[in-house]
Parts: C-alpha cells; sequence; structure tokens
C-alpha cells in the first residue's frame, strides 16, 4: 500500500483477494484522496485486474476498457479482445 494512513475495510479486504474489494479500490485510485492516498491509474488498473481474475463481471468491462484507451496500462487491442 503507498500510503499507511489509507486503512479502509475495502483495503483489508482486498489484501485477502475479496473480488467486490478489489474493485473497489480500482475507483480510489483513479481519483486518489488528497493527504491520503495518491492518484495512480497504475494501481487502478492492476486492482481491477485482479477483480477481473477472480470473476467479477465489472471488473472485467474495466479492464477491457482500460487496455482500449490506456487507462494505467499501455493500449493493447490484442488482449483487450481475448
Amino acid at each position: 500500500m503507498t500510503s499507511n494512513l489509507f486503512n479502509p475495510p475495502q483495503n483489508i479486504a482486498a489484501q485477502q483477494n475479496h473480488r467486490d474489494a478489489c474493485f473497489a479500490l480500482t475507483a480510489w485510485y483513479l481519483v486518489g484522496s488528497p493527504g491520503v492516498l495518491p492518484q495512480s491509474d497504475t494501481e487502478a488498473f492492476l486492482w481491477a485486474q485482479k477483480a477481473a481474475e477472480a470473476g467479477l463481471a465489472k471488473a472485467m468491462y474495466a479492464v477491457g476498457y482500460f487496455l482500449e484507451v490506456g487507462i494505467g496500462t499501455t493500449p493493447n487491442m490484442q488482449e483487450w479482445v481475448s
């Protein structure tokens, strides 16, 4: 984690591979929280990817979108369609 001050229940559950919590961290990282959690598209992508790998459909959609437009990762149409 990038900040010891950021420790909501989503963080704890995400570290235990709870897919909804992982996806919740995607939103937190997309916007950040001044003085608490720095904004990071890369972290947002990684948390969405983790939730998608756990089978969360909306996370799969988000990862596809991130790959299509290049949010937190290099645009990759080949991976996006797979």
